[in-house]
């Protein structure tokens, strides 16, 4: 199913089941078909040197989705926005696609560099992580990629600042698709309760979740989870560490500084 919200276009597609049969294809190519393949691939330039571009990647055991991918990259001539969030096997993904004028594209990424987007180092030392990010940049002839772990817990913060600047870049663009996690079996999850004061913009183990505080009922996977919030009017965003118990609401009530 396809929808068209604002200049965005909005993709949920899932998968056939594994006990429904693909349609069956030809074992053979008529003549004319491979004449015309033929000529394609005779026809095709040399490949190209890779666009400039930017893609962040968030896995890990913590997080509601087997990946969630942010990027922003040239595509023959024209710069796109895309995020894609997959589910775990073969529930499907969802998707939101947008156009970026180049000007704006130049500009953030002459922010983004400045920003470390080719100098940040690895950062993922510390306990196992429960969220995983893998950031790749391409520029010119530069090209740059590094891994953190749990950025939103790091006393550093030049990570989750980049992070968070690829991710809202993209989401300006393609309107952001919120935090669903409908696929959670009651055996492993439990629910979270969020309630500050001034109201806030809530963030699970950095996915934005649609509206603000107070927020009831937010299923979650069983375990612990970073809850940032960030004043809905302004202000610094803080971040509490919560544990989701099996079958309970667990609740969060905070006085943002």
């Amino acid at each position: 199913m396809t929808a068209h919200r604002g200049g965005a276009m909005l993709v949920e597609a899932q998968f056939a089941s594994p006990d429904r049969a693909w349609p069956k294809a030809s074992s053979t190519l008529s003549s004319l078909s491979f004449i015309c393949l033929t000529a394609v691939l005779l026809s095709a330039p040399a490949l190209a040197a890779a666009p400039d571009g930017v893609r962040a990647v968030l896995t890990g055991p913590s997080v509601p989705y087997h990946e969630v991918v942010y990027e922003i990259a040239e595509k023959q001539g024209t710069v796109v926005a895309t995020v894609v969030k997959r589910f775990a096997a073969d529930f499907g993904r969802r998707d939101a696609v947008a156009l970026v004028p180049t000007d704006e594209w130049e500009t953030l990424l002459d922010r983004l560099e400045a920003a470390g987007l080719f100098s940040l180092p690895d950062a993922t030392d510390g306990p196992p992580p429960r969220a995983v990010w893998r950031v790749e940049a391409r520029r010119g002839g530069k090209a740059h990629r590094f891994v953190v772990h749990d950025p939103a817990t790091r006393p550093d913060g030049r990570h989750l600042a980049l992070i968070d600047g690829i991710r809202e870049a993209v989401s300006a663009r393609t309107e952001a698709l919120p935090f669903i996690d409908a696929l959670l079996l009651p055996a492993e999850s439990g629910q979270l309760r969020v309630r500050s004061q001034p109201s806030a913009r809530v963030a699970v183990d950095g996915l934005p979740v649609e509206g603000t505080t107070p927020l009831s009922g937010l299923p979650l996977l069983v375990g612990a989870h970073a809850i940032r919030l960030t004043p809905a009017a302004g202000g610094a965003a803080q971040t509490y560490d919560v544990r989701i118990e099996r079958g309970k609401t667990t609740s969060l009530v905070v006085e943002l500084k």
